[in-house]
């Protein structure tokens, strides 16, 4: 049997895939992501897990047609080049799992990028030009070009949570900029305008400042009519509507896929993001399909497989 194994790496959670040859998911398992000692176990967790795995199930490394890994960071031929939430500075991926798996291929890349080959690769070749957006605690993105992973010079192509949307009075985001789209469509920026509007009082809501309230309950189906609600899905939909105009305009894709933990509340309101898109794009772009992402948690562990099958 020849396969190929998926790394997935999360700051709270490592998911990995023993895929076969053809890129088909046969089993799935994930670990604690150990970040202590700016990371310096996370390697050496994920190859102990391989080995123990494999030996469980009666498999030899020697069959492994190569490893891949989707990494939260900047990632240029295997190099990371920063991973802030892993505590990792720079690291020769490739190098330091060689020494595990010496003579095995390994290929990593930034976990967006990988969910977006993920999410097209599921998708079954429909689409050869495609954009993913991320959605969760902060937003990130992927490029697909003619089946392959846009990763730019340095491994910085695709961060969509980092284009300016909000041009005045911008909240300060991670990177240290104003006014980035992270700041008012992630998860975190979704609950800051929720409570900037229930500060301001401008509309009634039941939402306060004194209880502790998430995405997820903003985005409930039973506070659907909340007028606070209402607006800050409006805000959300406005900058996002944006960005999408920004990214095909760069990219020309045939499809934006929206994915990440917020986006499993979208799936009755893609037509209010296509709305403000519409609103905004240019008119070669205007037909751009948008979808939701199907493999969410799973796309970047199926992506990490592909960047092996497609080495």
């Amino acid at each position: 049997m020849q396969y190929i194994i998926g790394v997935d790496i999360g700051g709270t959670n490592i998911k990995l895939g023993l895929f076969n040859k053809k890129g088909n998911l046969q089993d799935k398992w994930e670990i604690t992501t150990d970040i202590s000692d700016q990371g310096k176990n996370i390697i050496p967790d994920i190859a102990n897990t391989i080995k123990s795995y494999l030996t469980k199930n009666k498999l030899s490394i020697k069959h492994c047609l190569g490893i891949g890994v989707g990494v939260p960071g900047a990632v240029s031929d295997n190099l990371c080049i920063g991973c802030v939430n892993l505590g990792w500075d720079t690291l020769d991926i490739n190098k330091e799992l060689d020494k595990f798996f010496p003579g095995i291929l390994i290929k990593a890349e930034n976990d967006a990028n990988c969910a977006a080959l993920g999410e097209v690769y599921n998708l079954g070749k429909k689409y050869q030009n495609a954009c993913l957006i991320t959605i969760g605690t902060g937003v990130g993105g992927g490029i697909i070009y003619q089946d392959k992973i846009l990763a730019g010079s340095n491994g910085a192509s695709g961060e969509i949570g980092h284009f300016k949307v909000v041009f005045e009075n911008g909240r300060k985001c991670g990177c240290g900029k104003y006014g980035c789209l992270e700041t008012v469509a992630s998860a975190n920026g979704i609950v800051e305008e929720m409570k900037r509007i229930v500060k301001e009082g401008k509309v009634k809501t039941k939402f306060t400042l004194d209880e502790k309230f998430t995405t997820k309950d903003i985005f409930a189906k039973k506070n659907a009519s909340d007028l606070a609600v209402v607006e800050v899905k409006k805000i959300f939909f406005h900058y996002l509507g944006i960005a999408v105009s920004y990214l095909t305009l760069v990219t020309n894709p045939e499809v934006v896929i929206i994915g990440g933990g917020v986006s499993k509340g979208l799936k009755n309101e893609l037509s209010e993001i296509n709305r403000y898109f519409q609103k905004y794009s240019f008119a070669p772009s205007e037909q751009t399909e948008i979808i939701l992402a199907e493999l969410l948690n799973d796309a970047g562990v199926f992506g990490a497989a592909q960047l092996i099958r497609y080495a």
